[in-house]
């Protein structure tokens, strides 16, 4: 027995009437709202099927980020490359440009550099490089996959990263278990005493 219910019940009991603002009823003139006509259901001992839902909202990629697929409007370097998630903020991206990490058409640029569809950019992250050919424009943030729609990655970029990948994944390791923050006493001891062997020798 819900709360609802027993209160309705007491009421009963005591004679007692509920009040139209306490039962969630508009008063004369006003327009119920969703939450009056929950509680109004509840009151009245019928519950709906399905609970009140709000309409979806429906938005177009092209009208969240603003992609433009010509030349008409012009979009700096740094917006587009954090807009493509190339980098977290647009400081990283000014840096990475002015570090000479990223370079338009084989030459280097500023981050002022206007961007236009079917240019060449090399970009140097820490995760790879990567060559990609622009596609559309965009000085807005979106997912992953909305990012992925403003550029091309070349074939070569991609086996090259591939290779780049599988050759550090071969390449040997040689952590060791206590190599792990700073050296302790005894560890150090242990070097101090193979660099002076290695000195004798």
């Amino acid at each position: 027995m819900t709360w609802t219910t027993r209160r309705k019940r007491d009421m009963a009991a005591l004679g007692m009437v509920e009040s139209s603002s306490a039962a969630g009823v508009a008063r004369p003139g006003e327009a119920e709202t969703r939450s009056q006509q929950w509680r109004s259901t509840i009151c009245a001992g019928s519950f709906p099927l399905e609970p009140l839902r709000r309409p979806a909202v429906r938005w177009t990629v092209r009208s969240v980020l603003h992609l433009h697929m010509s030349d008409d409007v012009k979009v700096r370097l740094d917006k587009w490359l954090w807009a493509s998630r190339f980098f977290k903020t647009r400081s990283l991206a000014t840096d990475a440009i002015d570090g000479g990490h990223v370079h338009l058409n084989g030459e280097r640029a500023k981050p002022a550099r206007s961007v236009r569809i079917g240019d060449l950019l090399r970009i140097q992250v820490p995760h790879g490089e990567f060559e990609v050919e622009v596609m559309a424009l965009s000085d807005r943030r979106g997912g992953a996959d909305i990012a992925r729609t403003l550029y091309r990655e070349t074939e070569q970029s991609a086996a090259r990263r591939e290779a780049t990948t599988l050759e550090r994944e071969l390449a040997p390791q040689f952590d060791h278990p206590l190599s792990k923050g700073r050296p302790t006493k005894k560890w150090r001891r242990q070097l101090h005493q193979f660099d002076r062997k290695q000195f004798k020798d």
